[in-house]
This record gives structure tokens, sequence and C-alpha cells, in this order.
């Protein structure tokens, strides 16, 4: 008996390959952000990603993703304080979910999109 086992393909996701998603750019382009770190998992198909921002523009930070969400045509899925999920049907891909999640105590902004 023969068991292949695959911890996944994993690579690094950096600030450059954004750019290869327009649908995923203006999420994060109109705002500063410093320490940026990503990982894409080439056998699933997600990419994880995060960054951290000055603490004074969370709120603004989150009022600009969703004004970016509104404005592409982004379904909310859900939407609180400090986390939103959104989803939206790419025509060169599938149904895409972007979920972001924010650590307010260490001012960073945490990405998962399916």
């Amino acid at each position: 008996m023969l068991i292949f086992n695959s911890c996944g393909d994993n690579v690094i996701f950096d600030e450059k390959d954004i750019k290869k998603y327009p649908w995923l750019t203006p999420f994060i382009t109109n705002h500063e952000y410093i320490n940026f770190k990503g990982v894409h998992n080439i056998d699933l198909g997600v990419i994880r990603f995060n960054y951290e921002v000055s603490n004074d523009k969370i709120r603004e930070i989150l009022c600009k993703i969703d004004s970016v969400a509104n404005k592409d045509q982004w379904e909310t899925i859900n939407k609180t304080r400090s986390n939103r999920e959104f989803s939206k049907l790419i025509p060169e891909m599938k149904n895409v979910n972007i979920k972001i999640k924010v650590d307010t105590v260490n001012n960073i902004f945490y990405f998962v999109v399916k």
C-alpha cells in the first residue's frame, strides 16, 4: 500500500504578488502599512497575508476597505467592529471570499483569501 501525503505547496506571497490579482489590489493600495508578510498555498488556492498599521488609522482603513468593497460590488457576508468578510464571483476564478480580521492590540490586519 502506497500513501501520498502532501503538506501543501506554500510559497511566499509578497506585496508585488498582489498586483497579479487586480480585484485584490484596491483593498490594500490606498493606505500605508509596514511589515507585510504572506503565504500562498498553491494546492488549496488560499492566500494569507498581514501587515501592521498605526493605531490611529485602523478605523480609517476599515472605512476605505468598506468603500472599495461597495464600489467594486462585493457582497458583505459579515461586518463587525474588527472583522469583515466579502464575497464576489470573479470571472477568471470562481466565488472568492476575503476575510479580514483586525488585531486592535497589535494593529495588524489579517487577510485570508479563498
